[in-house]
């Protein structure tokens, strides 16, 4: 596989873990309209790892909150794949980037990725630097690592702009 095909791949994950948090959204929706129908528990069940953090801050008693939260997801996932296809907008490709991954480090944080231990009156007693990846689904994991290879691939084009910058004719 060619190395320019391999990192167009990787820059479209950061849209794709918006598509799957929208995906689990409307999976909840599913499930509370259908709830004997397996596909919408299949949906569930599988973005469950991904979601179920962020899913929690809004609410599924009212379909306008659900629709507007599937809806920002779903244009925040179009808003990344538009500028996977333009390399030139550095800026919003790096804010784009960098965001999908700070909403997948909150969405892991249910599943014991980063453990912190406290004791009965509230203080930090243990703490772990490195991740433990050891409950997550391995899509899941190289998703979270192809979409850090996005964000320093943002980083390698700002370098680079920076060191050769266009030169203006007068």
């Amino acid at each position: 596989m060619d190395m320019r095909r391999l990192w167009a791949i990787i820059e479209y994950l950061p849209a794709l873990v918006f598509f799957s948090i929208a995906s689990f959204i409307a999976s909840r929706f599913l499930i509370a309209f259908f709830p004997s129908e397996p596909f919408g528990w299949q949906i569930f069940l599988t973005l469950a790892p991904l979601g179920r953090e962020i899913g929690g801050i809004f609410p599924t008693s009212t379909l306008e909150y659900g629709v507007l939260a599937a809806a920002g997801f779903i244009l925040s996932g179009a808003f990344c794949l538009l500028i996977a296809r333009f390399p030139n907008w550095r800026r919003a490709r790096f804010i784009g980037f960098h965001l999908s991954l700070i909403v997948l480090i909150l969405s892991m944080g249910d599943e014991k990725v980063w453990v912190a231990s406290l004791n009965n009156s509230g203080t930090l007693i243990q703490y772990n630097m490195i991740p433990s990846f050891s409950e997550l689904d391995p899509a899941i994991i190289c998703l979270f690592f192809g979409v850090i290879c996005a964000c320093l691939a943002t980083h390698r084009d700002m370098i680079w702009a920076l060191r050769h910058p266009v030169r203006r004719l007068r």
